[in-house]
């Protein structure tokens, strides 16, 4: 319903066919086409059971501890200096230990084994579970800092679990709901140019994080990089546009 020029109220129905028409068609067809493509990864992501092997970790023949391995779900460095020497293990051992409790790969033993080729030592160790999947890490404080360093995995042990991001994200983005909800209801009128904002500057952070921090091919971390930072430019430009 809407008001005329005489201040009377008409029904919007009744407005001559040629009066109406869509509006934002290319927005509706790009984002059509942009849930269906999140629905086909979906799909693709459940089929291919892709989603439980992210927190798996992997040994030195690329199986996955626990999961094609199931006997053996810990994966356990048996080389401090080569950190593809891994194998997968059913117990985190100590070092008063003989032999490892483990899944042999196609150049690894269970047993102790000095050969640099070969190499299999057994140190104390205790299971780390909270941060890079289920990995024996060493005891001694020098020996895990080292095997951190070598593995490149240093900064994803000391962010965020796997599963601590997940309700981390969710927490976030019922905040942003509920003050999104209250924007609109109290403040309408500039509950747009609000949202426009601040997706422009998470697309900003967003782009640099990518870029400095994320691990990965320099290509790829570019593209993605520009891809959001221009996002985030579009962004401004329409706010100051209007």
């Amino acid at each position: 319903m809407a008001e005329n020029e005489d201040g009377m109220i008409r029904n919007l129905n009744t407005l001559p066919e040629d009066k109406r028409r869509r509006t934002d068609c290319c927005c509706t067809i790009f984002n059509t086409a942009f849930v269906v493509l999140l629905f086909v990864i979906l799909l693709f992501t459940l089929n291919t059971d892709t989603l439980s092997k992210i927190t798996y970790p992997n040994d030195g023949d690329g199986r996955l501890c626990g999961y094609e391995v199931e006997k053996y779900p810990y994966l356990y460095f048996t080389s401090l200096t080569d950190t593809s020497k891994r194998l997968c293990v059913s117990k985190c051992p100590s070092a008063s230990d003989t032999f490892l409790l483990c899944s042999p790969t196609k150049s690894l033993s269970c047993k102790k084994n000095d050969n640099p080729a070969h190499e299999v030592i057994i140190y104390d160790s205790y299971l780390d579970q909270s941060r890079i999947g289920l990995i024996c890490m060493p005891k001694d404080d020098a020996q895990r800092e080292a095997l951190l360093e070598k593995s490149e995995t240093k900064s994803k042990y000391e962010f965020l679990g796997f599963y601590d991001a997940i309700w981390r994200s969710v927490w976030i983005s019922i905040i942003f709901a509920i003050f999104y909800y209250l924007l609109v209801y109290f403040q309408p009128y500039i509950a747009v140019p609000w949202t426009i904002l601040i997706g422009a500057i998470f697309s900003a952070a967003f782009g640099v994080l990518i870029f400095f921090f994320a691990d990965g091919y320099f290509v790829v971390k570019l593209l993605l990089s520009l891809f959001f930072l221009a996002l985030s430019v579009g962004s401004f430009s329409i706010i100051f546009k209007t």
